[in-house]
C-alpha cells in the first residue's frame, strides 16, 4: 500500500501541469486577434485613424509608434512594480485595463467627434497611449509568469507547439477580417466596430481564461534590475554593444515607412482591408513554412551571415515599390511571399545572435538594455516618417512622390546596415560562416511588414520546430 500511494503522489501536480500547459495554448490562442489589434500601425487601424477618423500623418506616426515607446519605458516602469507585483499579477491586472480600454474604444467609435480633428487626435492619442502601455505590461508579466512555472526541459518543444496554434489563430483572424471586409471594404464604422469587436471579444475570454491557470508559489518574479546599474555591468561588451547599434538603426529604417504602407497601397494602389489582409496572410503562411529551413541554415553558417544575406534580399527585392501603380498591383502578391520568407532569416538571425553575444555574467542586463535602445529607436522611425510625409508637401512635391523616397530611404539604409553588422565576430559558430553558405520590437515590426504571425511567437532553441 505504501509503495502504490508513493507512486500515486507526483500524479496530481503532473495533471495540474497538464491542465495549466493547455490552458495556457487556449489562452494564447484567444489573445491572438488581441495581439494583432495591439498595434496600432496594422493595416485596419490605419484605415481606421486616417482615411475615417482624418488623422493627420504627422500624428499617425506618432500613434504607431507608440508601442515602442512603451517597450522603452516599461524597462524603467517594471523595476519599480516589482516592489509590489508578481509576475502573473502584472499580467491579469494590466490585461482588464487593457480590455477596458478596447470596449470603451470600440463602444465610442460611432461618437468620434470627426468634425473636430484636434479633439479626434487628442482621444485617439489618450486611448492608444493607454492601449500600448498596458499591453507592454501584459507581455512583461506573462514572460516572467510562464517561464517560472514551465519546467525548463518543455520550453523548447511547449513554445514551438504553442506558436503553432498561434500561428493558425492568426491566419484565422485575418481569414475573418477578409471575408468581413470583402463587400464592404471597412466603408463604415459599424464595420470597424465588428472587425476590432471580435479581436477584443476574443482577448475578454483570454482573461477570463487566465484564470484557469493556478500555479501556487509561481508567479513570477519580476526583475528588479535598473536601467543605470545594467549599463555599467555591460561596459567594455564592444561586440555587444555595436550589435545594439545595429539593431536600433534596422529597428529605425525598417519603422520608418512599414507603418505608412497600407496607406499607400488604399491611396495610390487602389487597394483594400481585403487585399491587405490577403497579402498578409499569405506572407504569414511563408513565412512559418521558411521558418524551419532558416533555423538548419542559421546552425549550419551562423546567424551573422544570414541576417547580412536575409537583408540584401529582402529590402533589395523591396524597391520594386517605387514602380507600383494601380496596373501592376499584383506584383504585391509575390512581393509579400517573398518578404514573408527572407524576413525569417533576419528575425530568427537576430535573436540567435543576440544570445550568443550577451555576456554570461549580465546576461539579463544585455537583454534588458537590448530591448529598451533597439525599442527607442524603432519608436523614432514613424515619428520621422510622419513628420516627412506631412511636411513634405510642403516643398511642392506630391503624396505619392513623398511615398516613393520615404521608400528609398528605408530600404537603402537598412541594406546599409551590414556594414555595422559585418566586423561583429560571432562566437561558436560551426561551419564557415561565409555569405555564400526577447525581442519584443522586432516581433512588433514583423506586423508592419506581413509577419503576422510572429507578434505572439516565442523563439525557441528549437526556431519553432
Amino acid at each position: 500500500m505504501r509503495a502504490s500511494a508513493s507512486r500515486r503522489r507526483p500524479s496530481a501536480p503532473l495533471g495540474s501541469l497538464r491542465a495549466n500547459l493547455t490552458n495556457c495554448i487556449i489562452e494564447g490562442t484567444f489573445a491572438t486577434p488581441w495581439v494583432f489589434l495591439a498595434l496600432p500601425g496594422n493595416f485596419l487601424l490605419s484605415m481606421l485613424l486616417v482615411d475615417r477618423f482624418g488623422l493627420d500623418k504627422a500624428t499617425y506616426g506618432w500613434i504607431a509608434s507608440l508601442p515602442f515607446w512603451a517597450n522603452f519605458l516599461q524597462v524603467f516602469i517594471v523595476p519599480f512594480l516589482a516592489r509590489y507585483l508578481t509576475g502573473r499579477d502584472l499580467a491579469v491586472n494590466m490585461a482588464w485595463f487593457n480590455v477596458g480600454l478596447w470596449l470603451t474604444f470600440v463602444g465610442f467609435l460611432p461618437y468620434v467627434p470627426t468634425e473636430d480633428p484636434g479633439a479626434v487626435r487628442e482621444l485617439m492619442l489618450f486611448f492608444f497611449t493607454g492601449i500600448c502601455i498596458t499591453a507592454s505590461l501584459v507581455t512583461v508579466g506573462w514572460t516572467a509568469w510562464t517561464r517560472d512555472w514551465v519546467p525548463t526541459p518543455l520550453q523548447s518543444r511547449y513554445f514551438g507547439v504553442r506558436n503553432r496554434w498561434i500561428n493558425a489563430a492568426t491566419v484565422a483572424y485575418l481569414v475573418l477580417v477578409a471575408a468581413l471586409a470583402y463587400d464592404a471594404e471597412g466603408s463604415s464604422i459599424r464595420h470597424f466596430q465588428w472587425l476590432i469587436g471580435i479581436g477584443v471579444v476574443a482577448r475578454l475570454g483570454s482573461a477570463l481564461w487566465n484564470n484557469t491557470i493556478r500555479t501556487p508559489g509561481k508567479d513570477g518574479e519580476l526583475s528588479r534590475a535598473h536601467f543605470w546599474q545594467n549599463l555599467r555591468l555591460l561596459k567594455g561588451e564592444k561586440a555587444f554593444w555595436r550589435f545594439v547599434i545595429f539593431a536600433a538603426w534596422v529597428g529605425f529604417w525598417i519603422s520608418f515607412i512599414s507603418p505608412f504602407v497600407p496607406l499607400y497601397v488604399y491611396r495610390h494602389l487602389d487597394g483594400t482591408v481585403f487585399l491587405m489582409a490577403t497579402l498578409t496572410i499569405l506572407s504569414t503562411l511563408m513565412g512559418a513554412i521558411a521558418m524551419p529551413h532558416v533555423g538548419r541554415l542559421v546552425e549550419r553558417h551562423g546567424a551573422r551571415p544570414v541576417i547580412m544575406l536575409s537583408l540584401v534580399a529582402w529590402k533589395g527585392m523591396d524597391y520594386t515599390w517605387l514602380f507600383l501603380n494601380p496596373g501592376n498591383r499584383w506584383i504585391l502578391y509575390p512581393l509579400w511571399c517573398w518578404g514573408g520568407t527572407v524576413s525569417v532569416g533576419y528575425l530568427l538571425g537576430i535573436f540567435l545572435l543576440l544570445m550568443k553575444l550577451v555576456p554570461r555574467h549580465a546576461k539579463s542586463a544585455a537583454i534588458s538594455i537590448h530591448l529598451a535602445i533597439t525599442s527607442l529607436g524603432t519608436a523614432m522611425g514613424p515619428v520621422a516618417a510622419g513628420w516627412f510625409l506631412s511636411q513634405g508637401q510642403n516643398w511642392g512635391l506630391d503624396e505619392a512622390t513623398l511615398f516613393r523616397i520615404g521608400f528609398a530611404l528605408s530600404f537603402t539604409f537598412t541594406i546599409a546596415s551590414i556594414l555595422i553588422l559585418r566586423p561583429v565576430q560571432e562566437p561558436n559558430v560551426k561551419g564557415e560562416a561565409s555569405m555564400l553558405g526577447t525581442m519584443r520590437s522586432l516581433r512588433q515590426l514583423m506586423l508592419y511588414t506581413g509577419m503576422g504571425a510572429f507578434l505572439n511567437t516565442n523563439l525557441s532553441r528549437r526556431h519553432g520546430r
